[in-house]
């Protein structure tokens, strides 16, 4: 059981550590981010194990309160946490400059569930006539469900988001730069300075860029997503999607990803 001085001292360990990878280069922080450090131990492996559980022990009736009354760190059922898949969302986290990251089993899980969690029903979203087909096809037929309906901009028109935000009660404005398929780019720091005052989410689908090429929460996005399956997997081996962004927002996905269950394997993350 952890008690507060240790608490407080790993608590330190972690902001420091984290000041350090702040000031890395980006390789440094691919490599190092995620790392054993600030999370539950669960071996002495030098490396990140892949940990193969659907289910966690612990040592006692007092561990298991002390667990659930936040006092013990460690993990309680698959579906809600794993070892391996933390270390991997504490790296694209720290990659993106974001406070907080979750990791999932494929770029459609990530798009699907944060809509869900972050549109509510009866909203208003604006998206853009460059979207990925399936991301398109949820919008189209599923959130209408849900009373949820749409805004459909061209990317580049600035305009067209201005006056769908003076008309609608717009919840998020989620879009893709670059985009898929054309590759083009939004100004960012321009659609945050539209949206912020209406109180619009800005989500940004940043998968063909990564966070070498593109840090969108840096620009003034609320929320990134990646179809991690592409340019972060890299070998054509993976399916996995990913979420980042503030801490807030990311644990509102959080908290859907848990009742959903898209879980990424231990083995992908």
């Amino acid at each position: 059981m952890a008690n507060s001085g240790s608490a407080d001292a790993a608590t330190n360990g972690a902001s420091v550590r984290a000041d350090r990878l702040a000031a890395a280069s980006d390789a440094t922080r691919a490599v190092h981010a995620g790392e054993r450090a600030g999370r539950p131990r669960v071996s002495d492996s030098l490396t990140t194990p892949i940990v193969q559980t659907s289910t966690y022990a612990f040592q006692d009736t007092a561990e298991l309160l002390a667990y659930l009354e936040g006092r013990h760190a460690s993990y309680e059922y698959g579906r809600l946490g794993n070892p391996t898949t933390r270390a991997c969302e504490e790296k694209i986290c720290e990659l993106e400059c974001a406070e907080e990251c979750l990791v999932s089993s494929s770029g459609m899980n990530a798009a699907t569930t944060m809509l869900l969690a972050l549109v509510p029903a009866g909203g208003h979203l604006v998206t853009t006539t460059d979207c990925y087909q399936g991301t398109q096809r949820f919008i189209e037929t599923v959130l209408p469900k849900m009373g949820i309906s749409t805004t459909v901009i061209d990317p580049s028109d600035l305009a067209a988001l201005e006056r769908a935000l003076e008309e609608h009660p717009v919840s998020m404005f989620f879009l893709e730069s670059p985009t898929n398929p054309f590759m083009r780019c939004v100004d960012i720091p321009r659609v945050k300075e539209l949206c912020a005052p209406k109180g619009a989410i800005v989500v940004i689908d940043s998968t063909f860029a990564t966070p070498i090429n593109q840090r969108p929460v840096t620009l003034g996005a609320d929320v990134v997503i990646h179809s991690a399956t592409k340019y972060l997997a890299g070998h054509h081996d993976v399916l996995a999607g990913a979420i980042a962004g503030k801490a807030e927002l990311v644990a509102a996905v959080r908290k859907m990803h848990h009742m959903l269950g898209g879980i990424i394997d231990p083995h992908a993350a």
